[in-house]
This record gives C-alpha cells, sequence and structure tokens, in this order.
C-alpha cells in the first residue's frame, strides 16, 4: 500500500487541511493531517523551525497518534514552522 502524497504549496492550503482534520473533533485526524503537512514541506526544515531533532518531532507526533493527544507546545511550535498558527472560533451556532 503506497501512501497517497499532499502537495501544499500556500500557508493556505495548509491551513484549510488541518482546518478539515479539526473539523472531525478526532485529535488522531489532526496529527494524521498535520504528519501529511510535514512531510510535504520536510521534516528536517521543520524540525530546525520547531527547535528540535527530527527524531523527537517523530516521537511527538507518534505518541499524539496513539493517545490522541498531541503535546501543545510542540503543535503550537509545528504550525508556527508551517507558517500557521492555531486559532478559536465559534461552532456553527
Amino acid at each position: 500500500m503506497t501512501r497517497q502524497r499532499f502537495a501544499f504549496p500556500t500557508a493556505g492550503d495548509r491551513a484549510d487541511f488541518l482546518s478539515i482534520a479539526l473539523e472531525t473533533d478526532d485529535p488522531r485526524q489532526f496529527v494524521g493531517a498535520l504528519e501529511n503537512v510535514i512531510r510535504d514541506r520536510g521534516p528536517k526544515d521543520v524540525a530546525a523551525a520547531c527547535a528540535c531533532s527530527v527524531l523527537d518531532l517523530n516521537r511527538a507526533l507518534t505518541t499524539a497518534a496513539i493517545s490522541g493527544a498531541p503535546q501543545l507546545d510542540l503543535m503550537i511550535r509545528t504550525l508556527a514552522a508551517l507558517g500557521l498558527r492555531f486559532t478559536v472560533s465559534p461552532r456553527g451556532e
């Protein structure tokens, strides 16, 4: 089984993809989407921008995928490295 390759040329494309994953309310979906974006941008570059090693980044994502609880500080740094940030908005009313 081969993994589907995604391309995210702009921060807007990355934000849209991750936002859709967040809408599932399943942290594992978000982590999986984040892994796809990281693969597209280059894990070494993302890890360097997060001030961590690729191994630390992989461990955090693997732990998050298993537990469904990503480390918020690393997720914020990872999103920043991808030119993104977390936002909060009201759910549909």
